[in-house]
C-alpha cells in the first residue's frame, strides 16, 4: 500500500506506516520517481523495490538499476555508431569483432569503465536477433545492416506495436 501526500513530517505517522507496511510518497519524491521513469524506463519489478518499503519512500534503491539501463542504452547507441562509422572502411569492410568494438569504445567518456567484452557481446546478440535485425553477423564479425536512424525506427515501431 502507498499513500501520497504533500509532506510526511510527523514521526508518529511514519512509524505507523512502518508498522503497517505502508510506503509514504511526498509530492517531491513522487515527482522524482516520475522523472526517473520518464528519462530511464525501469521495469515494474525494479519499481517494486520502492513499493515494498515501509515508511518514507527511498528512491536510492533504484540507482543501481537506473545506471544499468542508462549504460545499456549508451552501449546500444555507441555500438551501432561504431559499426555504422566502420561500414565504409576499406580495410575492415565494416566487419568488426567484439574485441575490435571493445577497443573502439573502452575510452568513450560516457561509458568509460562500464564497457566489457561480455556486455558488448550481449548487445550485439540483441541487435543481431531476428526481431531487431539491425546488425548482421558473419562468423565472428558483426556489421551494421543500416543506420542509427534505422535502428531508432525499429525501436519506435516496436514501441508503437506494444502500446496498441
Amino acid at each position: 500500500m502507498a499513500i501520497v501526500g504533500r509532506a510526511f513530517d510527523s514521526e508518529r505517522l511514519v512509524q505507523r506506516a512502518i508498522e503497517h507496511d505502508v510506503v509514504l510518497f511526498d509530492v517531491d519524491t513522487l515527482e522524482e520517481l516520475l522523472a526517473i521513469q520518464t528519462t530511464t524506463p525501469l521495469k515494474l519489478s525494479d519499481l517494486s523495490l520502492v513499493f515494498k518499503q515501509s515508511g518514507k519512500a527511498d528512491l536510492s534503491v533504484l540507482i543501481e538499476e537506473q545506471r544499468r539501463v542508462e549504460i545499456t542504452g549508451l552501449l546500444v547507441k555507441s555500438i551501432m555508431k561504431c559499426l555504422v562509422d566502420e561500414a565504409q572502411d576499406e580495410v575492415t569492410l565494416g566487419k568488426l569483432s567484439v574485441r575490435d568494438i571493445y577497443r573502439s569504445l573502452r575510452n568513450v567518456d560516457e561509458i568509460r569503465g562500464q564497457v566489457t567484452v561480455d556486455n558488448i557481446q550481449q548487445v550485439l546478440e540483441f541487435l543481431a536477433s531476428p526481431i531487431i535485425g539491425c546488425v548482421g553477423k558473419e562468423r565472428d564479425y558483426y556489421f551494421a545492416k543500416g543506420s542509427l536512424q534505422d535502428t531508432a525506427r525499429m525501436f519506435d515501431y516496436l514501441k508503437k506495436i506494444c502500446l496498441e
